[in-house]
């Protein structure tokens, strides 16, 4: 899978029905046990680990934080979205996430200096 390819499948499988059920449940995780939490910590992480090392693997640790950030505002734009009650207003609200999201992957790690 290309770079920019990688990305969409990653955010598109945050931001649809298919991601919904499996990042809408945080709030369940965090009154779950400890096993509970490393489970889903691990699990998450493997796949923002993924996409991470496509974005700058000479930097994980950014990476990985950024990848974290995005993947944060995109739980946040998908319960937003399922909170209206206008349906319009929802899918717009998700395609603009899904924008936002796919930008913010484009961007560069903050030592490469734009020409």
């Amino acid at each position: 899978m290309s770079f920019p390819e990688a990305h969409l499948a990653f955010v598109t499988s945050v931001l649809t029905l298919d991601g919904a059920a499996r990042y809408l449940c945080l709030d369940e995780i965090t009154r779950s046990s400890d096993a509970t939490k490393s489970a889903y910590t691990d699990s998450l992480l493997a796949v923002i680990d993924d996409v991470a090392a496509r974005l700058a693997a000479n930097d994980p640790k950014w990476a990985r934080m950024k990848t974290l950030s995005i993947f944060a505002l995109m739980v946040g734009t998908l319960q937003v979205s399922r909170a209206l009650a206008d349906r319009q207003l929802a899918d717009e609200v998700l395609e603009q996430g899904i924008q936002n999201a796919l930008a913010l992957l484009g961007a560069e790690h903050p030592s490469v200096r734009k020409r």
